[in-house]
């Protein structure tokens, strides 16, 4: 990150591309976020690179009205399902956080793998989701069958999630 220790009065600063992939690797590797604070300050082009979904965020997301651009987000057999044998795709696969004011566009997300729930932003939602702005493409393989929920924005919400005042745009 370039600044901060993840509390709200100091959030971790996320302001280029190798400082997203660094949320990404860390994520991958068991980190949470819960309970931390990550605030965007500057637009971010991620032209060039392929997306891994964050498997689990439990933190707070501040997008300050930033925008993540050319997100490329694919499903294979490299993202590992879950325990109910889901692959949960998005910029997060599941989400119990808050992401607000993050906005995405030009996203392309392929589903091409597995019983899965899929959204740009979030695979499975059991957390806020609010005033977040999405263009592009979310796209399923045809020929999958079984269990498969997707969204614009998210795959799939529980019961105990909120979405508001988030757009979607596109296919």
């Amino acid at each position: 990150f370039e600044s901060g220790d993840g509390t709200e009065v100091a959030p971790y600063v996320i302001r280029n591309a190798s400082q997203l992939m660094y949320l990404a690797t860390t994520a991958l590797e068991g980190n949470t976020y819960e309970g931390k604070v990550i605030s965007f300050a500057a637009d971010i082009d991620m032209s060039g690179y392929t997306w891994a979904p964050i498997p689990l965020f439990k933190g707070t997301i501040l997008g300050n009205n930033f925008t993540i651009s050319n997100l490329l987000i694919e499903n294979n057999k490299s993202i590992t399902a879950d325990s109910s044998n889901y692959y949960h795709v998005g910029f997060i696969g599941c989400n119990s956080g808050t992401i607000s004011y993050l906005n995405f566009s030009n996203v392309n997300v392929t589903v091409t793998y597995g019983a899965v729930r899929a959204g740009a932003i979030v695979g499975d939602n059991n957390g806020t989701i609010k005033h977040c702005e999405v263009s592009g493409v979310v796209k399923v393989d045809t020929a999958l069958t079984g269990d498969i929920m997707v969204g614009g924005i998210v795959g799939f919400s529980g019961s105990e999630s909120s979405i508001t005042a988030c757009t979607m745009s596109g296919t």
